[in-house]
C-alpha cells in the first residue's frame, strides 16, 4: 500500500492502494483495491475505488463510483454510484445517487434526494436527541428501511417512491 502524507491532490492516475493522512483531493483517479483517507476528502470527477474505502474525517464525493464504503465524519455525496454496502457515521447529504447494497446510517441527520437506494438502516447515534430521515425529491428505495429507535421522523417525499416498507425497532 502506497503512503502519503500531507495536502495530497492527485489527477488521472492508477494506484492499486493507497493510504492518506491529512487533506486528500482525488480527481479522476482510479484505485484497484483499497483507499483508505485519514482527513478531509474530496473524490471527484470520475474517481474509482474498485476496492474498499474508508475515510475518516468530513467527506466530499461527487462524480465518484465506489465497491463498499466505510465513512466517519460528515458526508455530502452527489451522482455517486456504490455496487455494495456503505456504512455511514456523520450527518449524510445525497443526491442524484445510486446504492446499489445496503445503505447503513448511523446520524441525527440525513437527506436523500433523487437518488436509488436497495435497502437503508437509519440508526441512533449515541445522544439522545430527536433525528430525521429525508426521503425527498425522485428517490426510490426498492426494499424497506429499518430505523433504530422511536425518536425519529421520517419524510418521504410526494415524488420520492418506496417499494418496501418502514421498520421501527427499539433499543
Amino acid at each position: 500500500m502506497q503512503s502519503m502524507i500531507g495536502n495530497v491532490s492527485l489527477s488521472d492516475a492508477n494506484y492499486d492502494s493507497l493510504k492518506i493522512t491529512g487533506i486528500a483531493k482525488l480527481s479522476k483517479v482510479i484505485v484497484k483495491q483499497d483507499l483508505q483517507i485519514t482527513g478531509p476528502a474530496t473524490l471527484e470527477n470520475g474517481t474509482s475505488i474498485e476496492g474498499s474505502l474508508k475515510i475518516i474525517g468530513p467527506s466530499n464525493l461527487s462524480d465518484t463510483s465506489i465497491t463498499n464504503a466505510n465513512l466517519i465524519g460528515p458526508v455530502k455525496a452527489d451522482n455517486i454510484t456504490a455496487k455494495k454496502e456503505v456504512r455511514i457515521i456523520g450527518p449524510t447529504e445525497c443526491k442524484k445517487c445510486q446504492f446499489s447494497g445496503h445503505l447503513d446510517i448511523t446520524a441525527k441527520e440525513a437527506t436523500l434526494k433523487d437518488s436509488t437506494f436497495s435497502t437503508i438502516t437509519f440508526r441512533k447515534d449515541n445522544e439522545n436527541r430527536k433525528q430525521k430521515l429525508e426521503i425527498i425529491g425522485k428517490s426510490e428505495v426498492k426494499g424497506d428501511i429499518v430505523i433504530e429507535g422511536s425518536d425519529c421522523e421520517v419524510v418521504v417525499g410526494k415524488e420520492a417512491k418506496m417499494f418496501g416498507k418502514i421498520v421501527r425497532t427499539r433499543m
